[in-house]
């Protein structure tokens, strides 16, 4: 797989800082629960099983709601292509939008936590760990 380096456009993405950790680079935003990666750096971080230090978020707010809060306009690119949405690969419970464009991947915070801890629970354990958040409240699900 190839990945395409994507300079962001300082017009569009002031509210994104970027940030480098165990070499995926992706850009966190102040307004908005939620992360973008560049072209391939999501797929990186998955097939490499890499688990980002996130910071934490105070407000709490739905899986909807933050998937909603998100960009419709690609940040990445600045071309104004729209986002369009998908599901991860991984889980159909991850929402991200994706630009056509340039390839980028928006997640919102509770996204990229339930992605990070299905990558980090899978297999048998992480059946369990599914079951019984099911049937408790789970605080990352709210």
């Amino acid at each position: 797989m190839t990945t395409v380096e994507v300079q962001m456009d300082a017009s569009r993405s002031t509210d994104l800082r970027p940030e480098t950790q165990s070499g995926i680079t992706f850009h966190h935003s102040a307004s908005s629960p939620g992360y973008w990666f560049s072209a391939g750096e999501l797929e990186t971080m998955i097939d490499n099983r890499v688990f980002l230090e996130l910071p934490d978020r105070p407000e709490a707010c739905s899986l909807d709601e933050e998937f909603n809060r998100g960009p419709r306009v690609c940040p990445g690119c600045g071309l104004g292509s729209h986002l369009f949405e998908m599901c991860s690969y991984v889980t159909p419970e991850v929402r991200l939008k994706a630009c056509h464009v340039c390839h980028g991947r928006w997640l919102g915070h509770q996204s990229l936590l339930l992605l990070t801890d299905h990558l980090r629970y899978s297999g048998l354990i992480g059946v369990f760990k599914r079951l019984y958040g099911a049937f408790h409240a789970n605080p990352r699900a709210r």
